[in-house]
């Protein structure tokens, strides 16, 4: 009876770039974040005057009254909701990032999972043509980051690291 010792050897490449990637994108969800809490109804209102030209916007104010901050309210509703998505995202797939570091299988479909769904919540960000240059930058970072990632997680040499390290357990 022989015995055969496997030893996973030092991490990928693949494996140290997928995870690099997970971190930037989640990083610039969670600067995006941050910014649009931070800014709150005054970021709705920017978009406003951007889109209605701050003429328009000073008459949209005087003549509307309560009309006009219940669409700056709605406004940031939108945007809120969209930054909640990207942190919800973004600490996925951080936590299952830091859970990848052996690529176990299920971590990094999780992380699929994650980085394709949490690309598509950036393209609204993406597609919305009000959105400050700042958000549309962050929400780009992020998306192409992510699926950067979701690609990085099935690339052979993560496959045979993983398997290595099946092994020895």
């Amino acid at each position: 009876m022989s015995t055969t010792i496997v030893t996973t050897g030092k991490r990928p490449g693949t494996l140290t770039a997928m995870l690099a990637a997970v971190a930037v994108g989640a990083i610039a969800a969670i600067i995006s974040a941050i910014h649009t809490y931070g800014s709150g109804k005054e970021l709705a209102r920017e978009i406003f005057a951007k889109e209605l030209g701050q003429e328009a916007d000073g008459l949209a104010k005087s003549l509307m009254g309560s009309l006009y901050e219940t669409q700056v309210a709605s406004a940031y509703e939108t945007l809120s909701a969209r930054a909640g998505f990207g942190l919800f995202f973004a600490i996925g797939l951080i936590l299952f990032g830091l859970l990848a570091r052996n690529a176990a299988t299920w971590a990094r479909v999780l992380i699929t999972l994650f980085a394709v769904f949490g690309a598509l919540a950036q393209v609204m960000t993406l597609g919305d043509p009000g959105s400050p240059s700042l958000l549309s930058g962050l929400s780009a970072v992020s998306m192409a980051a992510w699926l950067a990632a979701a690609v990085l997680c099935w690339l052979p040499g993560n496959n045979r690291f993983a398997k290595a390290h099946k092994a020895m357990r």
